[in-house]
């Protein structure tokens, strides 16, 4: 990330660190050595700091929390995770960043039929997990989601943190919300209102991050002055951020789903390959999804 960026993260941990808070980053999926040690490592703010407090995790570790005896598990494909957790004693908390057989992605409500068992995680106190940005609980395991929202497949979802306390004999949690900038978006019909009437009856988008759908014949929809909406959005109705598509109906029909509950990523991927014609992607893709999972 930017510079800029990297100095507001740190200056995040700086009232932690004041207070001799050990601050834990278990390496994800999106994340790599590289990025998150140069993260870690090339900013003049860290060095200036003590940075003894900061662990980062790339590893399966064993690490004690105050007298809490807990496993920290970073992303590795399922069956490392699986063999980590078949060695881990009983009497532990379990961190990790890793997907579970059942748990839901953000935006959609598939099971997932990939990811580590739930009976693999029955015999610890409790597990929390990273990965997917929608926050829910399992049987003995929870998501705690993420902070903030970075789609509009994200829009209806609670942002938030989980506030752990424990010891030894006994561990409580609770979800604190964190009221994040609200992503709005909205499909302009041609058959409902073929003129945007909607637009001038908007009053409240200030810092909303908005996306507008159009949806009806290329001809409707490039007779619209983009420019004016792009004013009245931004400036007049002050958003944070505005995203324009165009759809056909016939568009819209063709994503119709034809999987379900039960379906597996790999077949997921082949119906796609199939509606785009694309044969050559199917190899690419079911590769891809090996890799990642």
């Amino acid at each position: 990330p930017p510079e800029s960026l990297r100095r507001s993260f740190l200056e995040c941990l700086l009232p932690l660190i004041a207070h001799k808070i050990e601050i834990i980053i278990i390496v994800g999926n999106h994340d790599t050595d590289y990025k998150v040690y140069s993260l870690m490592g090339e900013s003049e703010l860290l060095q200036a700091i003590d940075s003894s407090l900061i662990y980062v995790f790339n590893k399966p570790t064993y690490h004690d929390l105050n007298g809490v005896k807990a496993l920290f598990i970073p992303f590795a494909p399922d069956v490392e995770i699986e063999a980590t957790l078949k060695d881990a004693p009983e009497d532990i908390l379990i961190f990790g960043h890793f997907g579970v057989k059942g748990a839901k992605v953000s935006g959609t409500e598939i099971i997932l039929s990939e990811g580590v068992s739930v009976p693999s995680l029955m015999k610890y106190r409790f597990t929390y997990l990273g990965h997917y940005h929608r926050p829910q609980v399992g049987q003995k395991f929870l998501y705690v989601g993420s902070l903030a929202r970075g789609s509009f497949g994200e829009r209806d979802e609670k942002k938030g943190f989980v506030w752990l306390t424990g010891d030894s004999e006994t561990v409580t949690h609770k979800y604190v919300n964190l009221h994040d900038r609200e992503f709005f978006q909205y499909t302009i019909d041609q058959r409902e209102d073929p003129e945007f009437e909607i637009l001038q009856t908007w009053e409240y988008l200030e810092e909303k991050v908005v996306k507008l759908v159009f949806l009806g014949p290329e001809d409707w929809w490039l007779h619209f002055n983009q420019a004016e909406i792009r004013h009245t959005i931004l400036k007049k109705g002050k958003a944070h951020k505005l995203f324009v598509t165009h759809e056909t109906t016939l568009q819209r029909r063709s994503r119709a789903i034809e999987i379900d509950a039960s379906s597996s990523w790999t077949e997921g991927v082949e119906v796609y390959c199939k509606k785009k014609k694309r044969p050559d992607m199917l190899e690419l893709g079911i590769e891809l999804i090996t890799e990642a999972t």
